[in-house]
């Protein structure tokens, strides 16, 4: 075991089968000649860096094992590509390569950690295999695959592993390239061929394309580990490409709930840009695709909550509510969604009765399935309040309005208002009363409560 600063290889080495070294805690290991691997030999690099000079060669069938808790770095700046037989993938910090493409020959073993490709490619030569691909461990960035035989790439982005897969290829050995992106594909919305307008996934998608050759084959598809895909009606998902400009649904069908991928039905000759799409049913993509949700307090107004979306999908309505700890909530209001939208939607509501001090505001969509989903919620801080009237908060208990005042000592007079503006009740209270009885037989539904004393009112809407 070493514990030099650099490690450098020069001439020949050779590896065998009975010799299976561990080169640890050197900063760099530089190869400058052939490493020969024979066999079941297992060279392993433990927190190393691999620097990769001219005219170094890794022949041979044995392994590189890429070890530890630190990230690795393979660094290349004089060959086309470094080629090694079979990478062994066990550092949980992952793999970065910085200058060249890199070669496997025979094997990639995937146990744990990301191997990032960056600018640079990670090319698999005909007959190279791939074992052991998941969320925890595959190549985040672009693959290239050599021949003409099945294959499924083991691509992911930011910790999301969304496979690609080419099934029953036929035609003369060629070269694909394939990377999976998880953002929104620069033309989401179309056009489309033949005057189709399908929705496909507004936050993730593959690019594949033939870099070589005339080989055809089916696409699969996978949405197990989607950012956004949530898919709840498997029968209707399809594939869509994007190519030539335009967007075309492909004949294709789901393999179900299970293994969660949608294929092609024939071999596909032209490629580009895939993406999960649904022709109907249940909603198989997110509805909205939000750009942001905020809060802001504005004086002597209350506190504006604002939020856009780039597209919405089947989209019911919005729940705005608030909290004082960020663990109970109160809903604030309903707000109608654009339903189907591939344009930008702006929408507001303003809290005119905020609470005192630190309030959290949570934004709910709803979609026409009766779907949900929740995101995160902000922040606001009211500055302390001076004297003067207040109404902070007003709710309904059993059969009582309680209300939350400040004020100064004296009457109040407080009135009740349905929403078109109607008087419902005018009575009198004080500072220190926290229940107003309302009148019977008043029916479920948003209302207005106003106070006014000295000249000064304040408003505010309650749920009964």
């Amino acid at each position: 075991m070493t514990s030099v600063t650099n490690l450098l290889w020069k001439a020949m080495l050779c590896i065998a089968v009975c010799y299976t070294p561990t080169v640890a805690h050197a900063q760099y290991l530089t190869v400058n000649g052939p490493v020969h691997t024979d066999d079941t030999a297992v060279l392993t690099l433990h927190n190393v860096h691999l620097n990769v000079e001219e005219d170094a060669g890794m022949p041979g069938t044995g392994s590189w094992k890429f070890s530890g808790s630190q990230p690795a770095l393979i660094f290349n700046a004089k060959l086309t590509e470094a080629t090694i037989p079979s990478l062994l993938m066990y550092n949980s910090q992952g793999i970065q390569l910085m200058d060249r493409d890199l070669r496997i020959t025979e094997q990639v073993e995937f146990g744990i950690g990301i191997i990032h490709t960056g600018a640079q490619r990670m090319i698999l030569s005909s007959g190279t295999t791939t074992t052991g691909a998941r969320v925890l461990s595959h190549v985040d960035g672009v693959v290239v695959k050599e021949g003409n035989t099945p294959f499924e790439f083991p691509i992911g982005a930011n910790g999301h592993y969304q496979p690609l897969a080419l099934v029953d290829m036929s035609g003369a050995e060629s070269s694909f390239e394939a990377r999976y992106v998880d953002d929104t594909h620069p033309n989401p919305q179309g056009p489309w061929q033949n005057g189709d307008n399908w929705p496909v996934s507004t936050c993730d998608y593959w690019e594949l394309q033939r870099i070589e050759g005339d080989a055809t084959a089916q696409v699969q598809l996978s949405w197990s580990n989607s950012p956004c895909s949530e898919v709840n009606d498997p029968q209707y998902m399809r594939v869509a490409r994007y190519a030539s400009d335009e967007w075309g649904l492909l004949p294709s069908e789901s393999n179900g709930s299970v293994n969660q991928t949608v294929i092609t039905d024939g071999q596909e000759e032209e490629f580009g840009s895939f993406a999960l799409a649904s022709i109907g049913g249940g909603i198989n993509v997110l509805p909205i695709e939000l750009l942001d949700f905020e809060a802001h307090h504005q004086p002597d107004y209350g506190v504006k909550c604002s939020w856009r979306t780039a597209s919405e999908t089947n989209n019911d309505f919005f729940t705005l509510a608030r909290s004082a700890d960020g663990q109970h909530w109160e809903v604030l209001e309903h707000i109608s969604g654009a339903g189907n939208s591939s344009t930008t939607m702006h929408y507001s509501y303003t809290d005119v009765a905020p609470l005192p001090g630190t309030a959290y505001y949570r934004l709910t969509q709803t979609d026409y399935d009766g779907r949900l989903e929740t995101f995160e919620p902000v922040a606001v801080h009211l500055p302390a309040q001076a004297g003067g009237l207040h109404l902070h908060k007003a709710y309904r208990q059993g059969g009582e309005l309680r209300l939350h005042i400040q004020a100064p000592d004296g009457p109040i007079r407080a009135e009740v208002y349905d929403l078109l503006g109607k008087l419902l009740q005018r009575t009198q209270i004080h500072a220190q009363d926290a229940a107003l009885p309302l009148p019977g037989g008043l029916p479920q539904g948003v209302y207005i409560m106003r106070l006014e004393q000295g000249g000064e009112a304040v408003a505010g809407k309650f749920f009964w």
